[in-house]
């Protein structure tokens, strides 16, 4: 058997592996895992402070990438390096409920 028609081969199979489990969980992949629900905390109305406290607490570097909201004359950053470990925020911002989702 040529690569290509290995290649063919393994393609097809998955195809069939695809179609067999319609997308549904990732444990029918084989992957062996999910997150399990409330796994990263939802975080509300959580304290804000400064970039520089922010800095010195070594939360936030100078170049660190942030989601930015604001509303109203309401500036609010949202660090990824922490949203990575809630994904999903309640705050009120500018008088504005949001949620924030990374």
């Amino acid at each position: 058997m040529n690569q290509n028609h290995l290649l063919r081969a393994v393609f097809s199979l998955l195809l069939l592996v695809a179609s067999a489990t319609a997308f549904t969980s990732p444990l029918a992949w084989g992957f062996g895992y999910t997150v399990r629900r409330d796994m990263f905390p939802v975080f509300n109305n959580p304290t804000m402070i400064s970039g520089e406290a922010a800095e010195k607490q070594g939360v936030v570097f100078a170049r660190a990438a942030v989601i930015g909201v604001v509303i109203n004359g309401d500036a609010r950053a949202y660090p990824i390096n922490i949203m990575g470990l809630h994904e999903l925020g309640n705050d009120t911002v500018g008088g504005i409920p949001i949620a924030v989702s990374w």
